[in-house]
Formats: C-alpha cells, sequence, structure tokens
C-alpha cells in the first residue's frame, strides 16, 4: 500500500489493524447481504453505471465540502464508510472537474464488495464502521450513505464516534438514510423484505436519531435535512427506459422472488407497479435526450462539524 497509494497507506493505524477485534469483525464481512452467494452479484451488477444515482452523489459530496469555498481539492480526504464497489468514487469524474475531484477512501465490511473495489483499481479499506483502522484526525470528511440501516440501532453510536475519532478539525460527517415511515422506507418494507432472497428487517433512522447521534458524539452545527436522491436514466424510448430502470430496481434490491413467481417480463412490469417510478420528458435534462425514467427516493440526511 505504501508503494501504491501513500496517500492512503499514511492514514492506516497499524496497532488496529492488529487487535483481535478488527479480526473478529472482518469474520462477518463474509457472512453480509452482500456477499457473492447471496445478492451481493445483482447489486454490483446494477451498479456498473454509477451516473444513475449522481444527483443524490453530488449533494452528499457536496455537504463534505469545504465550507469557505465550496470546492475540493485533490488532497482532499473523504472516507466513504459505506462505500461497496465504490459506487460514489467511480462517480466522481463525471460530477466535478479534474482538479476539484477529492481523495475518497472507498470502505467496507463485506470482503466481494471490496474485492470489487480493487478490481476498479480504487483506494479501499476492508474494514468495520465501528472499528476504522484509520489514524485520528487522518480524514476531512466521512460520508456514510446506502446502506446506513443495515447498521443495528445498539452498533450506531459507536458508528458514528469512530467518524468522529477519524475527522481533522473542522472536518465535516455526514450520514444519509431514508426516513423511518417515509414511502421509502415503506417500500424498503412492503416490497424488499418480501421479495428479495435475504429479506430487508432493518430499522431506518429518523430526525430525532440523527440529531442525537451527531450531538452526543460530540459535532456541533448539526443539520437535518431531506434531499432528492432519485435513480435516474435518460435516453429516448419510454418503453427501452422503463425496462432498464425495472430491471436495475430488480438486480440492485436482489427481488429474486418477484422474478421467480413471475417471470422476468412480467416481473420488470410489476416492480413499476409496485414502486414510486415516473417516465416521461425532462425538463432539466440538457444533453438533447428529452425523456426519462426515475424512481422517487427523498432521502433523510444529517451533516455536522468536529470542532
Amino acid at each position: 500500500m505504501a508503494k501504491e497509494i501513500p496517500e492512503l497507506a499514511s492514514c492506516v493505524d497499524e496497532t488496529r489493524v492488529e487487535n483481535p477485534e478488527y479480526e473478529r469483525l472482518l469474520r462477518l464481512g463474509r457472512q453480509t447481504d452482500f456477499s457473492a452467494e447471496r445478492r451481493g452479484n445483482s447489486y454490483r451488477r446494477a451498479q456498473a453505471d454509477p451516473m444513475v444515482r449522481a444527483t443524490g452523489i453530488r449533494q452528499l459530496l457536496m455537504l463534505l465540502a469545504p465550507q469557505e469555498t465550496g470546492k475540493f481539492a485533490p488532497d482532499h480526504k473523504i472516507l466513504d464508510v459505506l462505500g461497496g464497489d465504490g459506487v460514489v468514487t467511480r462517480a466522481l469524474p463525471k460530477i466535478f472537474p479534474q482538479d476539484e475531484i477529492p481523495f475518497v477512501v472507498t470502505s467496507d465490511l463485506d470482503h466481494d464488495m471490496v474485492e470489487a473495489a480493487r478490481a476498479y483499481g480504487l483506494p479501499v479499506l476492508w474494514q468495520p464502521a465501528e472499528y476504522l483502522i484509520l489514524k485520528g484526525e487522518s480524514m476531512d470528511g466521512v460520508l456514510m450513505a446506502y446502506g446506513s440501516h443495515h447498521i443495528d440501532s445498539v452498533n450506531r453510536p459507536r458508528v458514528v464516534a469512530e467518524a468522529f475519532r477519524v475527522l481533522k478539525s473542522g472536518g465535516r460527517f455526514v450520514l444519509h438514510d431514508f426516513e423511518e415511515g417515509s414511502i421509502n422506507a415503506d417500500w424498503f418494507k412492503n416490497v424488499v423484505d418480501k421479495y428479495s432472497a435475504t429479506g430487508h428487517n432493518c430499522r431506518h433512522f429518523t430526525t430525532g436519531e440523527m440529531t442525537e447521534l451527531l450531538s452526543d458524539a460530540g459535532f456541533t452545527s448539526v443539520r437535518i435535512r431531506h434531499i432528492l436522491d432519485p435513480l435516474t436514466m435518460m435516453g429516448e424510448s419510454d418503453d427501452v427506459l422503463s425496462a432498464k430502470l425495472a430491471e436495475y430496481i430488480l438486480d440492485m434490491y436482489g427481488l429474486t422472488k418477484l422474478r421467480e413467481e413471475h417471470g422476468e417480463i412480467l416481473a420488470r412490469k410489476k416492480i413499476l407497479e409496485i414502486s414510486p417510478v415516473y417516465v416521461g420528458e425532462s425538463i432539466e435534462n440538457k444533453v438533447g435526450l428529452p425523456r426519462k425514467a426515475e424512481m422517487f427516493r427523498l432521502a433523510l440526511v444529517a451533516s455536522g462539524t468536529k470542532r
């Protein structure tokens, strides 16, 4: 690592790597819902195109940008705690100018996700969110998104405390989820839990919980907001776009039971009927393609600063 990615190697705390707690938690990383034997392969297939989620990714990253300038520099270090196969990092070159792309460390507990990120050539660490192997005050920003509801409620304070520990003074933390009781959280409960092979018995975050977690960890300037975080595809044909988005949703959430029950074609039709999906004209489109297919997602996002 020191030879290939020195800016990452300098941030790793070897004493934490050697701690038995790290090894114990890593064993869990071969048994998650996102392993290749479960829903991992279909999830990674869906994420091959990171721009489907670009709207939300851009907004989350901008909340981590230095407040004085609103722009990143290449030496600005961000930890993507639940980074999976690096979808956030892979979207960066299409979202920001080359000289404003920060250095993002992808991180995940799932071993297969880490291997997939490595295959993309990304800086990546195999580590659990509740026991990061990074040095204290080594990161300028920490992002925890796209999977935070998978963290058990009892572990959430520890996870946020770890984010606080690795942040530099003045560093920013952003926590993303879909609000408990919202149409998106209910969709996970009524669709993903019912039709995926792994189920989805997760409790999502609330505004009060996010506020308390960040404040108790020591963050200041804590703010809770909602952001639009849709799954979006652009094109010229409604039929083609609908089919592509339906396939994406089936793959991303591993809805194998829906495919087994209805077959591929009817499963695509069914998932569009039971999901908050829009297909039609795009008034904000600026690349000459007049149509879009979009799954509506409204995310709950907390941000805070380490003084």
